[in-house]
């Protein structure tokens, strides 16, 4: 650590400097471990998209943020190519484009971990459907569950167990039977609880 960043294998921004790459106290959460509070957390320096509580958890999930970690387009602020591609997703969405909502996902898959969780669950519903709708569904399968922990922490339970019992409609077409079940279990108990 140098001048309160991080040099390897990426450079992070302390929590004192979050606020110039736009990050909210309330929302920010570890892209690894998923421990909350911007104050503690860092943002990679070179993507500004994910956030770490330190060497340790940046280090852990360098294998697959690296995939995705980049600079915003030469001459582009990042803050500007990020908004477009949010916009990019809503317009593709909209017109059930699933190709242009997924052109999108690298871009702005380490950012979900940082949002409120009503974005988080946004986006992620987004990529879940879109990946529904191009036929990936061990993809589609992947955004939704991890889009039940949100829910959970919304306690949105009507929608939690809708979207397990997604999981598991999305692991028949898989093939994957015993999956599929545990999903569906999940789903109701969610609808016996609530």
């Amino acid at each position: 650590e140098r001048n309160g960043a991080f040099h390897s294998p990426e450079r992070l921004v302390s929590g004192r400097d979050q606020a110039s790459v736009g990050m909210s106290d309330e929302a920010a959460s570890c892209a690894h471990c998923g421990a909350q509070g911007a104050a503690s957390l860092r943002r990679c320096a070179r993507c500004k998209q994910a956030s770490y509580c330190g060497a340790e958890c940046q280090k852990a999930a360098w294998k697959s943020h690296k995939k995705r970690c980049r600079d915003p387009p030469q001459g582009q602020d990042y803050f500007d190519w990020l908004n477009s591609s949010l916009e990019q997703i809503d317009e593709s969405f909209e017109k059930q484009d699933w190709a242009g909502v997924l052109a999108c996902e690298d871009a702005v898959e380490d950012m979900i971990g940082g949002q409120p969780p009503e974005m988080s669950e946004f986006l992620m519903l987004q990529f879940a459907t879109a990946h529904r709708g191009a036929n990936n569904h061990l993809k589609a399968a992947r955004w939704y569950e991890r889009l039940i922990p949100v829910l959970e922490k919304l306690e949105r339970f009507r929608d939690q167990g809708e979207n397990a019992c997604n999981v598991g409609n999305l692991y028949i077409a898989l093939g994957s039977m015993p999956d599929a079940k545990v999903w569906f279990e999940v789903g109701r108990k969610v609808g016996e609880t609530h």
